[in-house]
């Protein structure tokens, strides 16, 4: 009974039953369809998912572009304006050692 037992927890695959399938009864027959169809939607199920999440990650995606692309667009900005006021205070620092006005007097505009 042992041998049995053993046998009866192998585990087939798609090609031993392929190799067996002409020996097998209608009963067995209507069992592996069954089988084969809950696979079958099983998969389906499982594809469904993972075509919603990769559409979920799309959107993520396309987020954090956008939230990049401004970033982006506001580093620039902020380096400009460093830019500019690195010149206006350099400028102001030769007015100052020429003599002229006091920077603290001259207003700074962007």
């Amino acid at each position: 009974m042992a041998k049995s037992d053993d046998k009866d927890e192998e585990e087939v695959n798609f090609l031993d039953i392929q190799k067996n399938l002409k020996t097998y009864s209608q009963k067995e027959l209507r069992a592996l369809e069954n089988v084969l169809i809950d696979a079958y939607h099983g998969v389906l199920k499982e594809k469904d998912g993972l075509v919603y999440e990769l559409n979920e990650f799309e959107v993520e995606k396309n987020s954090t572009v956008d939230r990049l692309a401004k970033l982006n667009e506001e580093v620039k900005k902020a380096s400009k304006e460093n830019s500019l006021l690195n010149y206006k205070l350099k400028k102001c620092s030769e007015s100052e050692s020429k003599g002229k006005k006091s920077c603290r007097e001259i207003p700074i505009e962007l």
